[in-house]
């Protein structure tokens, strides 16, 4: 489970903050939550805004 939080976040992140579709506020909200939760973090993202963009 660790491996897949390392190597899931590092695919997460570089998605957020390139997403031009999130204000910058938000992009601020999510990278709090990235740095503070990690792997959890990076699942919250896949769920509620890259899986919704496709």
């Amino acid at each position: 489970m660790i491996l897949a939080c390392v190597v899931f976040w590092p695919w997460m992140y570089p998605d957020m903050t390139g997403n031009d579709d999130l204000p910058a506020n938000a992009k601020d909200r999510w990278t709090t939550l990235f740095i503070f939760m990690n792997g959890f973090g990076a699942i919250l993202y896949c769920v509620n805004v890259y899986r919704r963009r496709f």
